[in-house]
């Protein structure tokens, strides 16, 4: 029963930091984005 806990546990700790590896990629490209769109303008 601990072992099964201490997997979801890891799992969790796993999903937890893609998520969060997801998040800071988006926030990454939205301010590139933004960055090119300041340059670009004329």
């Amino acid at each position: 029963m601990f072992k099964k806990f201490l997997i979801g546990l890891a799992l969790v700790t796993v999903v937890c930091a893609l998520a969060r590896g997801g998040h800071e990629f988006g926030r990454h490209l939205a301010q590139k984005e933004k960055a090119e769109a300041a340059t670009a303008k004329p």
